[in-house]
């Protein structure tokens, strides 16, 4: 999608330029949510900082993350790892994760990710994801529950 201001912008030499605007998401199941988005995307390959969230360990079962990547560059594929994290910062285990494609995204689950999560948590009332590698945009943590409706938000 491009957006085209009804006026010239002024650009600042070496600065990056967003414009926010809001995306709607639809579930299989017919359910809605709606963010607010503010990611550049990137001509090149870029490495990304750690990205962390933390969860309640009472919906484990219902949360996920779903990584994006926003690099256009055909070069670009997004690759890196993945951490299940104690909120006290210990890492609970670490996978590498898949690659995901330019302009890609996948949606994966904390099971799905990790499937001792709930062993590895225990009775902790929350625990962490964090994703670190190349060319993940904020990622967003989600919750699906049975009855269809999700929650999506960024990191």
């Amino acid at each position: 999608m491009a957006l085209i201001p009804k006026h010239e912008a002024k650009l600042r030499p070496g600065r990056k330029v967003t414009t926010g605007y809001y995306a709607q998401y639809y579930s299989q199941h017919g359910a809605i949510t709606l963010s607010h988005e503010r990611e550049p995307v990137a001509a090149a390959p870029f490495p990304t900082s750690a990205w962390m969230q933390s969860y309640i360990t009472r919906f484990l079962r219902e949360s996920g993350v779903v990584l994006v990547n926003s690099c256009m560059a055909s070069e670009g594929g997004s690759i890196g790892t993945a951490r299940l994290m104690a909120l006290d910062g210990k890492a609970l285990a670490e996978r590498a994760l898949p690659e995901i494609s330019p302009m890609g995204a996948i949606r994966t689950s904390t099971l799905e990710l990790f499937p001792e999560a709930e062993r590895l948590v225990g009775n902790a009332e929350g625990f962490a994801l964090e994703f670190k590698g190349t060319n993940i945009a904020s990622p967003f943590s989600y919750y699906e529950f049975a009855n269809g409706k999700f929650s999506l938000h960024h990191f």
